[in-house]
Protein backbone atom coordinates (compact mmCIF):
# COMPACT_ATOMS: atom_id res chain seq x y z
CA UNK A 1 0.00 0.00 0.00
CA UNK A 2 2.79 2.40 0.92
CA UNK A 3 4.63 1.60 -2.32
CA UNK A 4 1.50 2.35 -4.36
CA UNK A 5 1.14 5.72 -2.65
CA UNK A 6 4.82 6.52 -3.24
CA UNK A 7 4.55 5.46 -6.89
CA UNK A 8 1.44 7.62 -7.38
CA UNK A 9 3.19 10.58 -5.76
CA UNK A 10 6.27 10.13 -7.96
CA UNK A 11 4.15 9.81 -11.11
CA UNK A 12 2.17 12.94 -10.25
CA UNK A 13 5.34 14.90 -9.56
CA UNK A 14 6.98 13.73 -12.80
CA UNK A 15 3.94 14.51 -14.94
CA UNK A 16 3.55 17.99 -13.44
CA UNK A 17 7.28 18.61 -14.01
CA UNK A 18 6.94 17.65 -17.70
CA UNK A 19 3.81 19.79 -18.06
CA UNK A 20 5.60 22.81 -16.58
CA UNK A 21 8.52 22.50 -19.00
CA UNK A 22 6.21 21.92 -21.97
CA UNK A 23 4.22 25.04 -21.10
CA UNK A 24 7.42 27.08 -20.66
CA UNK A 25 8.68 25.90 -24.06
CA UNK A 26 5.43 27.24 -25.55
CA UNK A 27 5.97 30.62 -23.87
CA UNK A 28 3.26 30.08 -21.26
CA UNK A 29 3.15 30.23 -17.47
CA UNK A 30 4.10 26.87 -15.99
CA UNK A 31 1.19 26.88 -13.54
CA UNK A 32 -1.82 28.54 -15.19
CA UNK A 33 -0.79 28.33 -18.89
CA UNK A 34 -1.36 32.06 -19.42
CA UNK A 35 0.90 33.80 -21.92
CA UNK A 36 4.09 35.04 -20.26
CA UNK A 37 4.68 38.76 -20.25
CA UNK A 38 8.07 40.37 -20.74
CA UNK A 39 8.54 40.31 -16.96
CA UNK A 40 8.27 36.79 -15.61
CA UNK A 41 9.25 35.16 -12.36
CA UNK A 42 10.67 31.81 -11.30
CA UNK A 43 9.10 29.17 -9.08
CA UNK A 44 10.69 25.74 -8.75
CA UNK A 45 12.85 26.49 -11.76
CA UNK A 46 9.90 27.20 -14.06
CA UNK A 47 8.86 30.56 -15.49
CA UNK A 48 5.57 31.81 -14.05
CA UNK A 49 3.39 34.90 -14.45
CA UNK A 50 3.17 37.60 -11.79
CA UNK A 51 -0.12 36.26 -10.41
CA UNK A 52 1.22 32.74 -9.95
CA UNK A 53 4.48 34.08 -8.47
CA UNK A 54 2.51 36.04 -5.89
CA UNK A 55 0.40 32.98 -5.13
CA UNK A 56 3.51 30.81 -4.74
CA UNK A 57 5.09 33.35 -2.40
CA UNK A 58 1.92 33.45 -0.32
CA UNK A 59 1.86 29.64 -0.15
CA UNK A 60 5.49 29.61 1.01
CA UNK A 61 4.61 31.99 3.86
CA UNK A 62 1.60 29.86 4.77
CA UNK A 63 3.84 26.77 4.77
CA UNK A 64 6.25 28.59 7.12
CA UNK A 65 3.39 29.40 9.47
CA UNK A 66 2.08 25.81 9.37
CA UNK A 67 5.53 24.36 10.06
CA UNK A 68 6.06 26.90 12.85
CA UNK A 69 2.67 25.99 14.37
CA UNK A 70 3.46 22.27 14.12
CA UNK A 71 6.83 22.85 15.79
CA UNK A 72 5.28 24.86 18.59
CA UNK A 73 2.46 22.32 19.00
CA UNK A 74 4.91 19.42 19.18
CA UNK A 75 7.06 21.32 21.68
CA UNK A 76 3.98 22.10 23.82
CA UNK A 77 2.86 18.47 23.67
CA UNK A 78 6.24 17.14 24.78
CA UNK A 79 6.45 19.84 27.45
CA UNK A 80 3.00 18.78 28.72
CA UNK A 81 4.17 15.14 28.92
CA UNK A 82 7.34 16.16 30.78
CA UNK A 83 5.43 18.31 33.31
CA UNK A 84 2.78 15.61 33.82
CA UNK A 85 5.44 12.99 34.48
CA UNK A 86 7.25 15.27 36.95
CA UNK A 87 3.99 15.88 38.83
CA UNK A 88 3.53 12.13 39.19
CA UNK A 89 7.08 11.73 40.43
CA UNK A 90 8.43 10.20 37.23
CA UNK A 91 11.64 11.64 35.89
CA UNK A 92 11.30 12.33 32.16
CA UNK A 93 13.57 10.37 29.91
CA UNK A 94 16.28 12.10 27.95
CA UNK A 95 14.61 10.90 24.76
CA UNK A 96 11.45 12.86 25.52
CA UNK A 97 13.45 15.95 26.44
CA UNK A 98 15.52 15.65 23.24
CA UNK A 99 12.37 15.26 21.14
CA UNK A 100 10.80 18.28 22.79
CA UNK A 101 13.78 20.40 21.88
CA UNK A 102 14.39 18.87 18.44
CA UNK A 103 10.90 18.89 16.90
CA UNK A 104 10.62 22.66 16.32
CA UNK A 105 14.07 22.56 14.75
CA UNK A 106 13.06 19.62 12.53
CA UNK A 107 10.00 21.45 11.21
CA UNK A 108 11.98 24.65 10.63
CA UNK A 109 14.71 22.63 8.91
CA UNK A 110 12.14 21.01 6.61
CA UNK A 111 10.87 24.43 5.60
CA UNK A 112 14.41 25.73 5.03
CA UNK A 113 15.23 22.68 2.92
CA UNK A 114 12.14 23.27 0.75
CA UNK A 115 12.95 26.95 0.23
CA UNK A 116 16.60 26.12 -0.49
CA UNK A 117 15.59 23.49 -3.05
CA UNK A 118 13.31 25.98 -4.78
CA UNK A 119 16.02 28.64 -4.87
CA UNK A 120 18.52 26.12 -6.22
CA UNK A 121 16.10 25.10 -8.98
CA UNK A 122 15.57 28.77 -9.85
CA UNK A 123 19.33 29.42 -10.06
CA UNK A 124 19.85 26.35 -12.22
CA UNK A 125 17.04 27.38 -14.58
CA UNK A 126 18.47 30.90 -14.84
CA UNK A 127 21.88 29.47 -15.72
CA UNK A 128 20.33 27.20 -18.34
CA UNK A 129 18.47 30.15 -19.88
CA UNK A 130 21.62 32.26 -19.91
CA UNK A 131 23.61 29.41 -21.45
CA UNK A 132 20.94 28.96 -24.10
CA UNK A 133 21.04 32.67 -24.91
CA UNK A 134 24.83 32.71 -25.13
CA UNK A 135 25.26 29.46 -27.06
CA UNK A 136 22.13 28.75 -29.06
CA UNK A 137 21.20 32.27 -30.16
CA UNK A 138 24.56 32.92 -31.90
CA UNK A 139 24.29 29.52 -33.59
CA UNK A 140 20.82 30.43 -34.86
CA UNK A 141 22.24 33.68 -36.24
CA UNK A 142 25.04 31.80 -37.99
CA UNK A 143 22.58 29.27 -39.37
CA UNK A 144 20.43 32.10 -40.77
CA UNK A 145 23.53 33.66 -42.35
CA UNK A 146 24.48 30.31 -43.91
CA UNK A 147 20.96 29.95 -45.33
CA UNK A 148 21.19 33.44 -46.83
CA UNK A 149 24.58 32.61 -48.37
CA UNK A 150 23.23 29.36 -49.78
CA UNK A 151 20.18 31.14 -51.21
CA UNK A 152 22.47 33.76 -52.77
CA UNK A 153 24.74 31.05 -54.16
CA UNK A 154 21.77 29.12 -55.58
CA UNK A 155 20.40 32.33 -57.12
CA UNK A 156 23.74 33.15 -58.74
CA UNK A 157 24.08 29.57 -59.99
CA UNK A 158 20.62 29.70 -61.57
CA UNK A 159 21.49 33.09 -63.15
CA UNK A 160 24.65 31.58 -64.68
CA UNK A 161 22.70 28.64 -66.03
CA UNK A 162 20.08 30.91 -67.57
CA UNK A 163 22.82 32.98 -69.25
CA UNK A 164 24.40 29.89 -70.79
Amino acid sequence: MVWAILAAFAATFTLSHWRRHRRNAQGKCAFCAAALESQHFRADGARVCARCAQRTQRRAYIALLVFAALGILSFATYLFVIVRDWRHGIAPSLTIIALALAMPLVFFGMWLWGVGAMRGANRLAELQDRMEEELVAPLDDKLALLRELKAAHDASASDRESQN
